[in-house]
């Protein structure tokens, strides 16, 4: 793996990693939700 490559697949990791519990429960008006968020805050 090239180191491009391989800082790519680190930044993959790192936004399908879950959201903190507040910000799924309160998330701030006017934002809107990526597209992960469902993923990210299903187990809340």
């Amino acid at each position: 793996l090239t180191i491009a490559a391989d800082s790519q697949d680190h930044k993959k990791e790192e936004t399908i990693k879950p959201m903190p519990q507040k910000w799924c429960n309160l998330w701030p008006a006017g934002i809107p939700f990526p597209e992960d968020w469902f993923k990210m805050c299903r187990g809340y």
